[in-house]
């Protein structure tokens, strides 16, 4: 069984990378849900019904971080910086839910970064 210090550097900076990955589909996927869930909280406008869609991009955004591709990081961060324009003007019920987009795009910035420092240049 391998200790801690017997696993090379370029390999933890991987398995930190994976569990970012993860970590953002997981947070892509809550925050989907509860755009979606948003429908059932709030009267029916145009603004919920446009949040409901936003929610549903972010569950497809989920689908696409349980792969390998950067693509799927590089979106989940550009779609969650746009809440970053929306999160001190929010209303109370949803400023938690642009903290989760936050949180989104640190773990995906983060992921992208790892996955970029670790991958072995080709030849």
């Amino acid at each position: 069984m391998e200790t801690e210090s017997n696993i090379p550097t370029a390999q933890r900076y991987a398995i930190i990378g994976r569990g970012a990955r993860v970590g953002s589909m997981f947070l892509a996927l809550v925050a989907g849900i509860l755009h979606i869930a948003m429908l059932w909280q709030q009267p029916l406008s145009l603004d919920v019904v446009l949040e409901a869609g936003r929610g549903v991009l972010l569950l497809l955004l989920a689908m696409g971080l349980m792969g390998t591709a950067r693509l799927s990081l590089i979106l989940a961060i550009s779609f969650g910086a746009t809440s970053l324009f929306t999160i001190g003007s929010a209303s109370d019920t949803t400023r938690w839910l642009s903290m989760v987009e936050v949180a989104l795009i640190i773990l995906a910035m983060s992921a992208l970064l790892l996955s970029t420092t670790t991958e072995p240049d080709a030849p």
